[in-house]
Formats: structure tokens, C-alpha cells, sequence
């Protein structure tokens, strides 16, 4: 399964909005391809640089594939900065756990 361009919001549109967060870590993500335009150095580096290391955060970053420079590049960046709430996967997730990662964001 993945997203293309042209999305059907359909399953995404009927969820509920969700309440303010009034306690826990603050979840963001960031979801797609490990291709150099996505930048998620850039996205690695802002968060590192508002957020740090901080336990009440946390990155998600998820590609459902990722060339092998792009995917070395998105480890090294982790790395650099030494922040342990930045989380970095490479899963094809199937549309129900797409979902339901979706739903876990903030």
C-alpha cells in the first residue's frame, strides 16, 4: 500500500477531530518516500533545533522506501544532533496502520 498523489481522503475525513492535548509528549511525524526532496534533514534539523532532546516530543519519521544514500543521510542526521526522540522507520504500512499512525499524531 501507499499514498500517491491523487489521495481519497474518504477514511481520513470521517475520523474525529481530536481533543487538545493536555498532558503527555507531543507526537509530530513526517510520512513519505526517503527521496532527497522530501529534505528530512531539513525537518531533522528544525525539530532538533526547536525541540532537542526533549521528552515531551517526539519525530516520527516513516518512509515506505528509501534510496540508500537518502536513508544513510536521514541516519547520520539523527545521529548528529543525538536525539533520542527522534524515531526513524522504513515500513510500507498497509492503509489501516497508516491510519491509525495518523491518528497517533498530534
Amino acid at each position: 500500500f501507499h499514498i500517491p498523489l491523487g489521495l481519497d481522503l474518504k477514511a481520513f475525513l470521517r475520523q474525529p477531530l481530536k481533543e487538545p492535548k493536555t498532558h503527555g509528549p507531543l507526537v509530530f511525524a513526517c510520512l513519505g518516500s526517503g527521496i532527497e526532496r522530501k529534505n528530512h534533514k531539513m525537518t531533522i534539523e528544525a525539530f532538533a533545533k526547536a525541540l532537542g532532546n526533549n521528552e515531551n516530543a517526539h519525530l516520527f519519521i516513516n518512509c515506505r522506501w528509501s534510496e540508500p544514500e537518502v536513508r544513510d543521510e536521514i541516519i547520520a542526521e539523527i545521529n548528529r544532533h543525538r536525539c533520542n526522540n527522534i524515531h526513524y522507520t522504513e515500513i510500507c504500512l498497509k492503509q489501516d496502520a497508516y491510519l491509525k499512525f495518523f491518528q497517533s499524531v498530534d
